[in-house]
Formats: C-alpha cells, structure tokens, sequence
C-alpha cells in the first residue's frame, strides 16, 4: 500500500480547533476533494459537528483522549489515508492487520511522540478516526454510557461491518411486492410531521442514527450533513466502481 505522507506543518493538538487550511486538508484527506472543487463554507456544520466530537474527548471523568495514540489532527488523517489505501487496492480491511499497517505507517512516518499502548488504545483511535470520517458513531460504550454506540470487532471486515449498520428497508411479514413500492405526497414534510402526526425532528451528525424513530418521545431521527453524505456516496461509490471494473478486466 502507498499511504500520503505527514504533514510537514507542526502538528494540531485535538483540543484546538482546525485552522482553515486545515480544513481544507481535511476535506481533501477524508474526501479526495481538492481546493479547487471544495468551499469551506459548505462544510460549517460538519465541522461544527467535527469540533464537538474532538472537544468531547476531553470531558468526563474517563475522558476519551486518554485512551488514544493519536493526540492530533494530523495523526487522525494519516489513520484515514491507511484506510484509502485499502480501498484504493480493493482489499478487506480487518482490525488486526490495520493495527500493524498502522505502527508501521506511523514508524516510517518518524512519529516519534505517538505511544502505541495496547491494542484497545490504536482501536479507539480508529474508532474516532472513523467516527469522523463516516460520521457513525463508532466507539465503546464506556466513553458513552448514556447513548447507543456501535463497535467494530477483530473478525469482520470494515465493508462487512458499515453493511450491517444499513441493513435497507424493513417490511412486514404480510408485505406483497405491491406494497413495498410507496410514493409519497408533496404534504409529507416535516411541518406536517409535528402538526398532524405530533412527530418532532431531531437533527443528527451521525448517519446511523438516520430516520431511527423514539415512539416514547415522538422524536424522529434525521441526518443532516447533506455535504458530508454526497462526498461519501460520490466518493466510495467511484472507488467501488473502479475496483469492479478492475476485476472485469
């Protein structure tokens, strides 16, 4: 695998928000968007949702942070380049041989201030790398007891694993194929949501909780990093595309 070398710039610390040069590396590291295609400014609320998720590793008695290798911005781009690399040559991506692609992308690297730990360690740190990338909220229950938290293991793959968390439409047992084609109405919205159905919205940064339902509250689920979504499907849809055009070959 070729992985992108580190940046040369000193490195940010995770508790300091990115400058706009680095967010624009960022959008070009988790998305291969370059400067001419991106404006930052379509990207507020991602990074509004990017800097809560990086100052929230700091808060709590167990404070996340603490249980990482990677201390910087920088540190979590070069974990998301490790993970394009296997896109890029199409192959499965586990847990264990990503932890050793890891050290030793960040050995050749002269990361000399990363302090690898335990294995638990470099997981939380692919956790938040993913967690920032795919905006899934990928991390062990411990750093969030009160919210419903999703982990990735040693034995499945990453594509395996993302699939499971999209599992499609759920119909009921007494469906035709008729009923499972429903067009909706121009009036169904959001408004009318809440005034007939008494149905509030709750926005999220995380797309597995997209369109998930709390009939106790009446609150309804909705992603709303429109930007972040569209790079996502543009991006690995083409990388997949490639890969299977490769295999035709």
């Amino acid at each position: 695998m070729r992985y992108t070398d580190a940046m040369a710039t000193p490195h940010t610390k995770l508790n300091c928000a990115p400058s706009e040069e680095l967010k624009a590396e960022i959008i070009l590291r988790l998305w291969r968007r370059t400067k001419s295609e991106t404006c930052i400014e379509d990207y507020v609320s991602y990074f509004q949702f990017y800097q809560k998720t990086c100052e929230a590793l700091y808060l709590g008695i167990r404070s996340e942070v603490k249980s990482l290798v990677t201390d910087s911005h920088e540190h979590l781009l070069a974990i998301v380049d490790v993970l394009w690399g296997y896109l890029d040559s199409n192959q499965h991506c586990k847990r264990p041989p990503l932890r050793k692609n890891l050290k030793e992308h960040f050995n050749c690297s002269r990361e000399s201030n990363i302090s690898f730990g335990t294995d638990i360690n470099l997981n939380n740190s692919i956790n938040l790398a993913l967690r920032l990338w795919l905006t899934i909220d990928i991390r062990e229950d411990v750093f969030a007891p009160a919210t419903p938290t999703i982990q990735w293991d040693d034995s499945s793959t990453l594509r395996d694993f993302i699939r499971q968390q999209f599992p499609g439409p759920r119909f009921s047992s007494v469906s035709t194929e008729k009923d499972k084609v429903m067009i909706l109405e121009s009036d169904f919205t959001a408004v009318n949501l809440r005034r007939i159905g008494g149905i509030n919205i709750d926005w999220t940064c995380h797309l597995n909780e997209h369109l998930s339902f709390d009939r106790e509250q009446r609150k309804l689920k909705l992603y709303t990093l429109k930007t972040c979504l569209y790079d996502q499907r543009s991006r690995f849809v083409h990388t997949s595309n490639q890969a299977n055009a490769q295999k035709a070959q």
